[in-house]
């Protein structure tokens, strides 16, 4: 295993350049969730691209990375690239804008680039001349000229991160969590417009409790496929492999095959079949076999409405498992105004015995987003329940009792920017499930380059109350630009209390951040935490390297 480390790291070359770029972070919160696949509600109109590096920042734990790897309108899909588990539907986020994005899938601005912008610039003849016959009439076909072949362009990103956790609040325990990767993408091979992808990541795990030690790794294949994305002149996409399907992304990684057919409309009809990898560590595949028909239109004078319905049908070990409709309905009148809709549908059978027959909405959402220059507003919500399904085999028996459970929750947030440099942002939720309730909120101001070009200065007062406990807290934190440099320190202060119980636990959390990005495609993150008070005594450390090429 340790040969693996050494020959990933070595894809690495380390050169020290002053860091020009201007960052934008946008706050974002996640959508849903599909295995690594994160949806946010950010995209295409706030300027996110893939290869955009994303910070999901989920209550009382440790911040995640992520990658955008592909752009919506209003959404994008994120691939995690730490440790998930703590991710959510809800959880908030930071997506960092720079002008140019690391990124090694461009699938979105390939698009715009080459198949919807016309050339800035007439088109040059190569030769305005034939030979030709005497007598040959002047309409007389032409001999055919050679297509020039387009060079073949790759880049991609290499990243290696490390967390560690020890906790001597007790018993001492120590969690090690290490991920390498690798993720590649070719444009234009063999000089025609098809596009290679391919991804990998190796992980280590390691868990040590007294003389108890537990050891696990894997190498995990997250993405190869070839395509053919859609351009003015192809009408047809298509790509096999393993990949993250084009039209509805929300059916999860694919191994198999997905071609769509475009119209002269913008209307699109799509197909795929293949295996759905299990979700876990090893992506194993060839279990569960699944087909699938979309279909995606647009209508009204300006294309404000846009609609999608998708159908997929799946099979486990041969036996019938999911039957799954997802239709998703968009109003897109302005570029700050938005309304988007979907809703997942599960049709059970008499086979399914913890369900009743006929159908059932297993996941149901609606957003509704305001923004101007200064102010911004949104009002989401969010109903779900536990389908069904024999994919996840033994982990389904054990929640016999949860598939009737059901869960809604409603959220609304708005921000204004009071002056040039602060900005004001409140959020308030609730949610209800069966037998339970909860409710939260949190006010946030933002001063920007308060000590100086490129600092922030930022202040946060939570309230969060679930079915176990009640959270009150504060965060305070600052962040210093220094050229190609960026020192934050972050301070959280909370106080947890039982919710049917007396007594309260106090506790605080401290980390000290340290980010490099140079001109040539480098990005280093140390991170130092430490969390103490009643029943807390935890040391952790994290590092996150990455060469784009």
């Amino acid at each position: 295993m340790r040969r693996w480390w050494l020959v990933l790291f070595c894809l690495f070359g380390f050169r020290i350049d002053a860091f020009g770029q201007q960052e934008e972070n946008l706050v974002s919160r996640v959508l849903s969730r599909n295995g690594r696949s994160v949806q946010v509600d950010q995209g295409r109109e706030t300027h996110v691209e893939p290869g955009d590096l994303v910070w999901f920042r989920p209550l009382g734990e440790a911040p995640v990375r992520g990658v955008v790897q592909s752009v919506e309108t209003r959404t994008a899909w994120v691939l995690l690239q730490g440790t998930e588990d703590a991710i959510q539907a809800g959880t908030p986020a930071e997506i960092t804008i720079t002008p140019n994005p690391a990124t090694s899938d461009k699938p979105e601005a390939w698009l715009r680039e080459k198949g919807t912008d016309l050339p800035s610039t007439p088109p040059v003849w190569q030769t305005d001349s034939f030979p030709r016959e005497s007598g040959t009439p002047l309409l007389a076909e032409i001999p055919r000229l050679e297509q020039e072949r387009l060079p073949t362009s790759w880049s991609g990103q290499s990243y290696l991160l490390f967390d560690i956790i020890r906790d001597r609040e007790t018993v001492s325990r120590t969690s090690i969590f290490g991920r390498a990767g690798t993720d590649l993408y070719g444009e234009d091979l063999h000089g025609s417009d098809g596009s290679l992808r391919l991804s990998f990541d190796m992980d280590l795990r390691s868990y040590s409790e007294g003389d108890l030690t537990d050891r696990n790794s894997a190498i995990r294949l997250e993405r190869l496929s070839y395509a053919r994305p859609l351009a003015r002149n192809h009408p047809l996409h298509w790509q096999v492999g393993r990949f993250l399907p084009s039209e509805f992304p929300e059916f999860g990684v694919l191994d198999g095959a997905e071609l769509v057919f475009r119209r002269g409309d913008g209307h699109r009809f799509g197909s795929s079949v293949g295996y759905l990898p299990r979700p876990g560590q090893e992506y194993r595949t060839g279990e569960d076999l699944q087909i699938a028909a979309t279909y995606q239109g647009m209508l009204g004078k300006e294309r404000q409405y846009r609609w999608g319905l998708g159908f997929q049908k799946s099979w486990h070990e041969g036996t019938p498992d999911r039957d799954l409709a997802i239709l998703k309905v968009h109003y897109l009148p302005s570029a700050a105004f938005s309304w988007t809709n979907s809703a997942w549908i599960d049709f059970y059978g008499s086979s399914d015995t913890s369900k009743p027959s006929g159908p059932e909405i297993s996941l149901w959402t609606s957003h509704l987003n305001w923004n101007r220059r200064n102010s911004g507003s949104s009002l989401g919500f969010r109903h779900w329940r536990l389908p069904q399904t024999d994919r996840f085999g033994e982990a389904q028996d054990l929640l016999q009792e949860s598939f009737q459970a059901r869960t809604s929750r409603l959220d609304a947030s708005s921000w204004m920017r009071i002056y040039d440099r602060l900005r004001l942002t409140g959020r308030a939720d609730y949610w209800k499930s069966e037998e339970e309730s909860g409710k939260g909120g949190d006010l946030r101001l933002d001063f920007d380059a308060l000590f100086g070009t490129g600092s922030r200065t930022w202040a946060n007062l939570y309230f969060q109350e679930g079915g176990q406990n009640t959270v009150g807290g504060l965060r305070l934190g600052q962040s210093l630009r220094f050229a190609s440099t960026l020192l934050s320190l972050r301070w959280d202060g909370a106080r947890y209390r039982p919710v049917d119980g007396d007594g309260t636990l106090a506790q605080q959390d401290l980390r000290l951040g340290w980010d490099y990005r140079s001109a040539s495609a480098w990005t280093l993150s140390l991170d130092l935490g430490r969390r103490f008070g009643d029943s807390q005594d935890t040391h952790s450390a994290s590092l996150y390297l990455q060469r784009s090429f």
